[in-house]
């Protein structure tokens, strides 16, 4: 679909249980998207519970405690963080599903912190030229 105005073939499907909109391969992508979700195999939360707390700097153990995250998993590190590590949120949290599980990606930041993966603005691709 297109904001008003804009003409030619729309910029993305959608799914609703066996309804689809949009072009093939768009709509039958949205459905794979859904569906995974709906089996919590694949996708980010964005709204979770404890989601709204996940403000500022907070450990790894907090975070555990006040929300629906199950792990943070350290890139480059076979072990998840420890309860003690510091999160610095950035105040954009997006843990994904993996196997059931709601599973924040993190790496290691400066000081000895741990910052989520996904930054809150990232750079579109070839940005600037």
């Amino acid at each position: 679909m297109r904001p008003p105005g804009i003409t030619g073939q729309p910029l993305l499907g959608v799914a609703f249980g066996e309804e689809r909109h949009g072009p093939g391969e768009l709509a039958a992508g949205a459905a794979h998207a859904a569906a995974e979700h709906g089996t919590r195999t694949g996708g980010r939360a964005v709204l979770y519970p404890g989601s709204d707390a996940v403000t500022g700097v907070l450990t790894v153990g907090r975070l555990l405690e006040v929300t629906a995250v199950d792990r943070v998993a350290v890139l480059g590190s076979p072990e998840g963080a420890s309860s003690e590590a510091e999160l610095v949120t950035r105040d954009h949290v997006r843990p994904e599903w993996r196997e059931g599980r709601l599973v924040l990606a993190a790496m290691p930041a400066a000081g000895g912190t741990l910052v989520p993966f996904e930054v809150p603005d990232p750079t579109p691709c070839c940005a600037g030229h």
